[in-house]
């Protein structure tokens, strides 16, 4: 089997060197419009519709610069895009390549390639109108406060300069429909359960793993070992799913195992502490209590300890 270099990938899917994911995106979608075999009757559309899915599935993975090892001026190839990983894009591809094109257009391939940038694209439309409107709004609510005419008059200045920001920034037609079909088919992909689950181990390891009397080496201990040894047992399976499986499943089943302890805690019992208001958002007990367990003495926000001179925990004790 011929193996190629990240070069020659760029050069076949026609991006250069330090191209990012939605140029990838973009020049996949163009050329998948001519060499499918459904538009394209050269004898060699098959199998360029095959190479073009296979430099465009490798550089989305390992990136579009080249590695050269040092002291030699051979080219080289990823050595983590194995030849079964690289069997099965090109077996996908070739499954693709005997569909109609419209087909292949609603395949979760292609439809991904799109509805993560519309989603996008909405969120940040819909963000940069509240970020510019905030500024005319607070001047709109000052001079409203002295009359209404004056609110009036601040409203019609900063209209245009609302509009034209907007449409400066984003020059695109908002499309309700495609925004809700790439929210249904995001609900559906891999992709969004991988942002879903991070989030979710993130928010229990912070509001609950950091709240357990653990201490912190232990607790990453907890969560890292799944993480490695689940990650190793992918690696020399070649299983090409090692990242989803390694960095979000093996966390999500220890992340589980937290929330059952604390949710089927017993025995509560309180303690109430003083301590000095810091400088930061992080307390120190009196006499140094808990000092071994910075995730309950420290706090997101200022305002959660500010005028205060004591604090009150309730400890469970957990299910484990």
């Amino acid at each position: 089997m011929v193996y190629r270099t990240t070069s020659q990938y760029c050069l076949i899917l026609g991006v250069p060197t330090g191209a990012s994911v939605d140029d990838l995106k973009k020049a996949y979608r163009q050329k998948a419009k001519l060499l499918h075999p459904d538009r394209n009757k050269k004898p060699t559309a098959h199998e360029d519709f095959i190479l073009l899915t296979e430099a465009y599935e490798y550089l989305v993975k390992n990136g579009t610069i080249e590695y050269t090892p040092q002291y030699t001026s051979a080219p080289s190839y990823d050595s983590s895009w194995h030849e079964t990983e690289r069997e099965e894009v090109r077996q996908r591809a070739a499954t693709y390549s005997h569909m109609k094109y419209s087909d292949f257009e609603n395949t979760d391939h292609f439809k991904g390639l799109y509805s993560l940038k519309i989603v996008a694209d909405h969120v940040y439309f819909f963000w940069t109108v509240f970020g510019v409107s905030a500024v005319p709004a607070i001047l709109i609510s000052i001079f409203a406060g002295l009359s209404f005419g004056g609110g009036f008059i601040a409203f019609l200045l900063c209209t245009p300069f609302v509009y034209r920001v907007i449409r400066l920034v984003i020059p695109f037609d908002l499309d309700p429909a495609a925004f809700f079909t790439s929210l249904t088919y995001l609900s559906h992909s891999k992709k969004a359960l991988f942002t879903v689950l991070t989030i979710f181990n993130l928010f229990v390891f912070i509001k609950v793993g950091l709240q357990t009397l653990i201490l912190p080496s232990v607790l990453l201990g907890i969560y890292l070992v799944p993480v490695l040894i689940t990650y190793i047992v992918t690696t020399l399976k070649h299983n090409s799913q090692r990242t989803f499986f390694s960095f979000c499943i093996a966390p999500m089943l220890v992340s589980i195992f937290f929330d059952i302890n604390y949710l089927f805690g017993t025995n509560p019992v309180q303690e109430t502490y003083g301590f000095t208001t810091p400088k930061t958002t992080a307390i120190t007990l009196d006499e140094n209590k808990y000092d071994a367990y910075p995730g309950i003495t420290f706090f997101l926000l200022a305002e959660d300890i500010r005028g205060r001179s004591s604090i009150t925990y309730t400890f469970k004790k957990g299910l484990f």
